[in-house]
């Protein structure tokens, strides 16, 4: 796609993606960063775009709770699981 005779050459993506940003924008969408964190006590805190939610979660309530409260079920919820026992944390961005 070419504008001006002068402009940039721009592909199809590069247009959708700077205009799905700008309508995320207009909409008031923004990214969601989920953190998902083992403290040294052996519980679970929760983060989302840096601001805690919930701490001290104990292991026998934390995969149920990631999924009721905030959606993170089945498969999803294993791949977090899997991550954590990884690395002690696991990142999602949505």
């Amino acid at each position: 796609m070419v504008f001006a005779k002068n402009a940039e050459k721009t592909t199809d993506e590069d247009w959708y993606n700077s205009s799905s940003n700008r309508v995320c924008k207009a909409m008031g969408f923004r990214e969601l960063i989920w953190e998902f964190i083992r403290n040294e006590d052996g519980t679970f805190a929760v983060f989302r775009n840096g601001q805690l939610l919930r701490q001290s979660i104990p292991e026998k309530w934390f995969y149920r709770q990631i999924c009721v409260e905030y959606g993170f079920c089945g498969t999803e919820c294993e791949d977090i699981r899997i991550e954590i026992s990884k690395s002690g944390k696991c990142t999602r961005v949505l």
